[in-house]
């Protein structure tokens, strides 16, 4: 039984029982209602540009000569591989966690390459690491379609009643549903945004118009690759049509017609063979488009070109047209693509970053955090980056010599010395107050009791003085007795067994940032 069936079944029941029966529309809802409704549809944020333009990109850069040249190039030129530090674990720890991380890239071929040309194509960088079923491993990663995400502006509320307003990604299915993207698994990460809008920016949307003016403009240039007036047009001027005696004056203007229709076809057909014939009194000449006033199908293009290139971003030089093109120029324009593709390549960076972070802690490694460094990509001008090189390191020689001299003099200690070139603290000089705590606990001293502090008071203080040359120096600022310099001593020999350190070694020395 239909619906509408058992609509009427149910009108025929209350008729028969001479009950009258009143269809309305649902109670009218309450204002609150209604605001609750208005608010979640204007919850949905819409980018300022239509989404459906981002899968025409997707195409375009499999059929655009240009925009698939510049995608190529820099994915070669930006994929140079990582170099993978682990903080916080042991060497034994970080050995394992790389080869770990090899074998997950070797079952992952090409993965880099994916999220590198989604960020070029669309400006975003929208994936997904899916774990295993036994979520013991990052399985694989998943792409999702930028043009597929939708941002919704989500409430949080804080514990001290503050409201605040955040943009929740969501996946559009196929039912037209939203789906809520998880934040700890899932990355979008845009290169561009306009104000207060989440969506990226495609980095190639200016070309699109370009584009398409050059494919209509190949197309023109294909119908006239078999034609002979290909950089002109053919005037043909035939002899004066006859028509036959007797011939109705009517008829006259549709036979004429037929005649020039019929030689035009006759002429187009030689034009394409090679070889054009005519009777006495026909007429061909050619008149080229070019002149020496006009720029002629070459330059047409080459302004389309041009356009094109200022759309994507990227200098005709990279696209191997180096017309007019002096040195200087090229290397300021290969400078400039670099640095394009490094800024471009950043997402993709801190995805992976963020995906075997989580899969080694998944498979039972501990670290303090995992960072990725991008190796160092082939130089376009080897002698320039020497050179450059040598410069930089002369000038930090200089700078190294500056506050080493300041040291000696006094006006900085030790540690700033090592953290103004990059360590954490100076290693291998002084012993922290934990190791000192830690011996006098061995030793059955309280380090907090009042003797435990002034032991670890006075040996720094001592130490101190001693990398300053001044272990000489008859004046004692510091209250001291033969029993606590004793314990000193031995302090110091436990300290240098336990650590296996010397104070002689190099001051600049320790684990970098």
């Amino acid at each position: 039984m239909t619906l509408f069936d058992r609509m009427a079944s149910f009108v025929d029941r209350f008729r028969e029982k001479g009950v009258s029966v009143a269809l309305s529309p649902n109670i009218s809802k309450t204002f609150n209602q209604t605001k609750t409704e208005i608010m979640d549809f204007m919850a949905d944020v819409n980018p300022d540009y239509p989404l459906d333009m981002i899968p025409i990109l997707s195409k375009l850069a499999l059929i655009n000569p240009d925009f698939n040249q510049s995608l190529k190039r820099t994915i070669f030129l930006m994929n140079v591989g990582f170099d993978w530090e682990l903080e916080g674990a042991s060497q034994t720890v970080i050995d394992a966690a790389r080869r770990e991380i090899d074998d997950w890239f070797d079952t992952h071929p090409g993965i880099t390459n994916k999220l590198i040309r989604q960020t070029a194509i669309t400006g975003v960088i929208s994936a997904e690491a899916v774990p295993s079923f036994e979520l013991d491993s990052i399985e694989t990663v998943q792409l999702i379609p930028v043009s597929k995400v939708r941002f919704r502006k989500e409430k949080i509320e804080g514990k001290n009643g503050l409201v605040r307003y955040r943009f929740a990604p969501h996946q559009i299915l196929e039912n037209g549903s939203l789906l809520p993207l998880n934040p700890e698994i899932y990355t979008y990460e845009a290169l561009e945004t306009e104000e207060d809008n989440p969506y990226g920016i495609p980095p190639a949307i200016a070309a699109i118009r370009s584009m398409f003016t050059q494919a209509r403009g190949m197309e023109n240039v294909e119908k006239s690759t078999k034609k002979w007036g290909l950089l002109g047009f053919l005037s043909v001027i035939l002899s004066k049509f006859r028509p036959d005696p007797g011939t109705d004056l009517k008829n006259i203007s549709r036979l004429q017609k037929e005649y020039l229709r019929n030689a035009a076809k006759d002429i187009e057909k030689a034009v394409e063979s090679g070889l054009l014939v005519g009777s006495d009194g026909t007429k061909i000449d050619h008149h080229a488009i070019t002149s020496e006033k006009s720029s002629g199908l070459r330059d047409v293009m080459q302004i389309i070109e041009e356009q094109l290139s200022s759309g994507m971003d990227t200098d005709l030089f990279i696209l191997g047209r180096p017309t007019s093109v002096t040195e200087t120029y090229a290397k300021v324009s290969s400078k400039l693509f670099l640095m394009k593709g490094e800024n471009l390549r950043h997402p993709t960076k801190r995805f992976l970053e963020k995906t075997m972070t989580l899969h080694l802690r998944m498979r039972g490694f501990r670290f303090t955090r995992l960072k990725a460094n991008w190796k160092t990509g082939r130089s376009l001008n080897p002698e320039e980056d020497a050179l450059a090189r040598k410069t930089n390191e002369e000038a930090e020689n200089i700078r190294t010599q500056r506050l080493i001299s300041l040291y000696n003099e006094g006006v900085i200690d030790l540690d700033m010395l090592a953290g103004l070139h990059g360590y954490e603290k100076a290693a291998g000089t002084r012993d922290s107050k934990n190791a000192l705590g830690a011996i006098l606990r061995l030793s059955g001293i309280d380090p907090l009791s009042q003797e435990g502090k002034r032991l670890v008071n006075t040996y720094e203080h001592l130490f101190k003085r001693n990398e300053r040359g001044s272990e000489n120096d008859p004046q004692d600022d510091f209250e001291t007795t033969d029993e606590n310099r004793d314990n000193l001593i031995e302090f110091r020999q436990k300290l240098e067994k336990k650590n296996d350190t010397r104070t002689d070694v190099a001051p600049i020395r320790g684990r970098k940032h």
